[in-house]
């Protein structure tokens, strides 16, 4: 059994043995709900930046190394340096099912969400700049080069997590939600890096030459390439997920509600849903 599964059926175990406890069971209600918004790492750049620009360093740097070596096969690097930057968007929709044990205008409740996100980070500029010496003649040259593309992640995840209703039996009524989940460490794995590169390599004394091409590649592949080159590139098991978000529940039916939150949620979310109570 999965890690998933696993996780999915302790979550259902939890909700249903709260069911018949205590008394509860004439009083409680089940709200199932969907949401759908934006998500993005934008807030957070300073803060990844690095973590980013290391994880496709390997793969930039050799694609340069052996564009050079076609023409020159004893020219080698001596230095390289690289700077990037990003944008990111994408989008988030999820199902939940929440627990209200003490009936149905009352302020806590717990959940499962299944959710799932459309991570896209935009590398926009990313500079780099290689130092080359051949082995051979000593001659000593900069490749300057620059490239651009997208790193994408599709991560179908599950989440526990309770919810607290501030004045709870109005038609308006502000939250806050805490939950934790997890996904597969296969979601690293299965994301893609592409992009589009071009360099020019100005040795003292010869003819300036021009290199362009594209590549894309999995985060395994990427994995592979960077352990092979002896550097250190793990992929966790399993990819954790924080819930943390504020909203506002409005009632529009007895058995109805409207929702909008922001928060966090591994990046920053801002959504809206429907939730219906049964």
């Amino acid at each position: 059994m999965t890690r998933k599964r696993r996780f999915l059926l302790l979550g259902m175990a939890v909700l249903f043995a709260l069911y018949p406890s205590a008394g509860l069971r004439a009083q409680g209600h089940f709200e199932v709900g969907f949401h759908y918004g934006h998500w993005t790492l934008d807030l957070m750049k300073s803060a990844i930046e690095g973590a980013i620009s290391d994880a496709i360093k390997t793969d930039l740097r050799e694609k340069f190394l052996e564009e050079t070596h076609k023409d020159h096969p004893h020219r080698q690097q001596t230095s390289y340096t690289q700077d990037l930057t990003f944008n990111s968007g994408g989008d988030n929709w999820g199902f939940d099912v929440r627990w209200f044990p003490a009936g149905n205008d009352t302020a806590f409740s717990v959940g499962l969400a299944l959710e799932k996100v459309n991570m896209r980070v935009f590398l926009t500029d990313i500079s780099i700049k290689m130092g080359l010496e051949d082995d051979v003649t000593h001659k000593t040259g900069d490749m300057i080069g620059s490239a651009k593309g997208d790193l994408r992640l599709k991560p179908l995840a599950f989440l526990a997590n309770a919810r607290w209703e501030f004045s709870p039996g109005s038609k308006v009524r502000p939250f806050i939600v805490f939950g934790l989940g997890l996904t597969g460490g296969s979601t690293l794995e299965k994301a893609v890096f592409s992009y589009e590169y071009v360099g020019d390599y100005n040795p003292p004394g010869e003819v300036p030459e021009h290199y362009a091409g594209s590549e894309s590649k999995t985060g395994k592949e990427l994995k592979d390439q960077a352990e092979a080159e002896g550097e250190d590139f793990s992929i966790p098991s399993v990819l954790p997920f924080v819930q943390l978000e504020f909203g506002i529940a409005a009632a529009v039916h007895k058995n109805v509600v409207l929702l909008v939150n922001a928060g966090i949620l591994d990046g920053f979310v801002l959504r809206a849903g429907v939730g219906v109570r049964i």
